[in-house]
């Protein structure tokens, strides 16, 4: 709770915190450890095998459908924040103006930050509206890169039509000068 403290604040105002202190458990202990606290994951939350929530949730409760439902939330904003990097990475390969789509991308990625430390509410509606907002801006995101994909895809078929164009130019021009020049020479 001294180093992250929003994660304790939102913790603290839960129902949870309640039945923690009344059980007389420490809230951040319980889930994330002591000495040994591991780097955490989205698999903390949810159902899985790495779920610290089924230490205390059984399949039925309100708890396990609250994780199960907030882990589907955090694992559809990492899926549309991949797919916007897997094009971002592409865009920025072929050398096409890639700001703007970085700059979304650390709108989503904060939405990420965001969305996990209010995970500590126990409240999907929260999480949710942070997951939807940057799902939308991975959809952004996304949208533009393709356009500069689809620009780049142009600007090529523009270069190469452009390069035929030139070669049959020079071509019928070196046959004209050709034809100048032996109507000289006779």
């Amino acid at each position: 709770g001294i180093c992250h403290v929003n994660n304790a604040e939102f913790f603290h105002e839960t129902s949870m915190a309640r039945a923690f202190n009344d059980e007389e458990l420490h809230g951040c202990e319980e889930c994330h450890g002591i000495h040994d606290v591991a780097k955490t994951t989205l698999g903390m939350v949810g159902v899985g095998d790495e779920s610290v929530c089924t230490a205390c949730h059984d399949e039925g409760d309100d708890g396990y459908r609250v994780a199960e439902e907030m882990y589907g939330q955090l694992t559809a904003l990492v899926s549309a924040q991949d797919s916007a990097r897997v094009l971002a990475e592409e865009v920025h390969r072929i050398g096409m103006d890639d700001l703007d789509i970085s700059y979304l991308q650390r709108e989503v990625n904060q939405s990420l930050i965001t969305a996990r430390t209010l995970v500590h509410t126990f409240d999907p509606s929260k999480t949710g509206e942070i997951t939807s907002a940057g799902i939308e801006t991975a959809r952004s995101a996304v949208a533009l890169a393709r356009a500069e994909l689809e620009q780049f895809s142009f600007r090529r078929l523009g270069f190469g039509v452009a390069t035929l164009f030139i070669t049959i130019l020079t071509v019928a021009l070196f046959f004209k000068i050709r034809e100048i020049e032996s109507s000289k020479d006779s």
